[in-house]
Protein backbone atom coordinates (compact mmCIF):
# COMPACT_ATOMS: atom_id res chain seq x y z
CA UNK A 1 0.00 0.00 0.00
CA UNK A 2 2.83 2.31 0.53
CA UNK A 3 3.11 2.64 -3.21
CA UNK A 4 -0.51 3.50 -3.68
CA UNK A 5 -0.15 7.20 -4.82
CA UNK A 6 -3.35 8.20 -6.77
CA UNK A 7 -7.00 7.74 -5.60
CA UNK A 8 -7.87 5.25 -8.17
CA UNK A 9 -4.90 3.22 -7.36
CA UNK A 10 -6.79 2.92 -3.66
CA UNK A 11 -9.71 1.95 -5.44
CA UNK A 12 -8.06 -1.03 -7.51
CA UNK A 13 -6.75 -1.77 -4.08
CA UNK A 14 -10.06 -1.89 -2.28
CA UNK A 15 -11.45 -3.87 -5.52
CA UNK A 16 -8.79 -6.95 -5.27
CA UNK A 17 -9.75 -6.83 -1.13
CA UNK A 18 -13.71 -6.74 -2.03
CA UNK A 19 -12.68 -10.13 -4.46
CA UNK A 20 -10.37 -11.52 -2.33
CA UNK A 21 -11.19 -11.70 1.38
CA UNK A 22 -14.89 -9.77 2.22
CA UNK A 23 -17.46 -10.60 2.94
CA UNK A 24 -15.84 -13.27 4.47
CA UNK A 25 -13.11 -11.70 6.53
CA UNK A 26 -14.52 -8.17 7.13
CA UNK A 27 -11.85 -6.93 8.93
CA UNK A 28 -9.59 -6.94 6.26
CA UNK A 29 -10.51 -3.64 5.16
CA UNK A 30 -8.91 -2.18 8.11
CA UNK A 31 -5.54 -1.91 6.57
CA UNK A 32 -6.91 -0.02 3.69
CA UNK A 33 -8.96 1.88 5.52
CA UNK A 34 -5.89 3.19 8.08
CA UNK A 35 -3.68 3.70 5.24
CA UNK A 36 -6.43 5.96 3.48
CA UNK A 37 -6.84 8.37 6.77
CA UNK A 38 -3.08 8.46 7.56
CA UNK A 39 -1.69 9.23 4.64
CA UNK A 40 -2.92 12.85 4.66
CA UNK A 41 -3.95 12.95 1.04
CA UNK A 42 -7.35 14.82 1.28
CA UNK A 43 -8.80 12.60 -1.68
CA UNK A 44 -7.72 9.11 -0.02
CA UNK A 45 -9.51 10.59 3.17
CA UNK A 46 -12.98 11.41 1.14
CA UNK A 47 -12.95 7.73 0.02
CA UNK A 48 -12.06 6.31 3.36
CA UNK A 49 -15.22 7.80 4.79
CA UNK A 50 -17.40 6.71 1.94
CA UNK A 51 -16.10 2.95 2.30
CA UNK A 52 -16.86 3.74 6.20
CA UNK A 53 -20.10 4.95 5.80
CA UNK A 54 -21.17 1.67 3.55
CA UNK A 55 -19.53 -0.77 5.56
CA UNK A 56 -21.84 -3.31 6.63
CA UNK A 57 -19.55 -4.12 9.89
CA UNK A 58 -17.77 -1.86 12.10
CA UNK A 59 -15.58 -2.29 15.27
CA UNK A 60 -13.41 -0.13 17.84
CA UNK A 61 -10.42 0.15 15.72
CA UNK A 62 -12.37 1.38 12.68
CA UNK A 63 -13.84 3.80 14.93
CA UNK A 64 -10.80 5.01 16.10
CA UNK A 65 -9.25 5.46 12.85
CA UNK A 66 -12.01 7.86 11.46
CA UNK A 67 -12.28 9.83 14.54
CA UNK A 68 -8.14 9.98 14.24
CA UNK A 69 -8.94 11.00 10.73
CA UNK A 70 -11.22 13.64 10.89
CA UNK A 71 -9.07 15.22 13.83
CA UNK A 72 -6.01 15.33 11.36
CA UNK A 73 -8.66 17.13 8.31
CA UNK A 74 -9.88 19.49 11.13
CA UNK A 75 -13.37 18.37 11.50
CA UNK A 76 -13.90 18.25 14.83
CA UNK A 77 -17.53 18.25 14.51
CA UNK A 78 -17.62 14.52 12.16
CA UNK A 79 -15.69 13.09 15.05
CA UNK A 80 -17.82 13.52 17.63
CA UNK A 81 -20.56 11.85 15.77
CA UNK A 82 -18.45 8.86 14.66
CA UNK A 83 -18.11 8.17 18.75
CA UNK A 84 -21.58 9.12 19.43
CA UNK A 85 -22.43 6.39 16.54
CA UNK A 86 -19.76 4.17 18.23
CA UNK A 87 -21.28 4.59 21.09
CA UNK A 88 -24.71 3.83 19.85
CA UNK A 89 -23.19 0.67 18.21
CA UNK A 90 -22.32 -0.19 21.35
CA UNK A 91 -18.87 -0.64 20.40
CA UNK A 92 -15.76 -0.21 22.99
CA UNK A 93 -14.15 2.63 23.69
CA UNK A 94 -10.46 2.77 24.30
CA UNK A 95 -7.62 4.59 25.20
CA UNK A 96 -7.31 5.42 21.34
CA UNK A 97 -10.73 6.64 21.04
CA UNK A 98 -10.35 9.32 23.94
CA UNK A 99 -7.43 12.08 22.85
CA UNK A 100 -8.65 12.79 19.57
CA UNK A 101 -11.99 13.19 20.76
CA UNK A 102 -11.23 15.05 23.67
CA UNK A 103 -9.55 17.28 20.71
CA UNK A 104 -12.66 17.51 19.05
CA UNK A 105 -14.42 19.19 21.96
CA UNK A 106 -11.79 21.34 22.59
CA UNK A 107 -11.95 22.56 19.22
CA UNK A 108 -16.11 23.40 19.24
CA UNK A 109 -16.39 24.32 23.14
CA UNK A 110 -19.21 26.70 22.15
CA UNK A 111 -21.32 23.88 20.94
CA UNK A 112 -19.74 20.85 22.41
CA UNK A 113 -18.22 22.14 25.87
CA UNK A 114 -20.09 19.65 27.95
CA UNK A 115 -19.40 16.78 25.62
CA UNK A 116 -15.82 16.98 27.00
CA UNK A 117 -16.66 16.48 30.64
CA UNK A 118 -18.76 13.69 29.75
CA UNK A 119 -16.12 11.59 27.49
CA UNK A 120 -13.72 12.89 30.76
CA UNK A 121 -16.40 10.99 32.86
CA UNK A 122 -16.17 8.23 30.30
CA UNK A 123 -12.50 7.75 30.48
CA UNK A 124 -12.52 7.39 33.94
CA UNK A 125 -15.03 4.88 34.01
CA UNK A 126 -13.06 3.11 31.97
CA UNK A 127 -9.93 3.00 34.09
CA UNK A 128 -8.10 5.50 31.90
CA UNK A 129 -7.25 8.60 34.16
CA UNK A 130 -3.64 7.29 34.19
CA UNK A 131 -2.93 7.22 30.15
CA UNK A 132 -0.66 9.79 29.18
CA UNK A 133 -2.41 10.84 26.03
CA UNK A 134 -5.71 10.99 27.52
CA UNK A 135 -4.06 13.09 30.26
CA UNK A 136 -2.81 15.54 27.64
CA UNK A 137 -6.10 15.98 26.39
CA UNK A 138 -7.84 16.37 29.07
CA UNK A 139 -5.43 19.38 30.48
CA UNK A 140 -5.05 21.04 27.24
CA UNK A 141 -9.53 20.58 27.35
CA UNK A 142 -9.49 22.28 30.87
CA UNK A 143 -6.54 24.99 29.89
CA UNK A 144 -8.91 26.53 26.86
CA UNK A 145 -12.31 25.79 29.33
CA UNK A 146 -11.39 27.75 32.00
Amino acid sequence: MQKCRTLNHLKELHCQLLKLYLPETPSAIAPLLSFAVNSRIPSFFNYSRIVFQNLGYQSTFLYNTMIRGYMQSEMPIPAIICYKDMLRDKLIVNSYTIPPLIKACSMVLNEFGQLGYSVHAHSLKLGLQNDRFIVAALLEFYSLNL
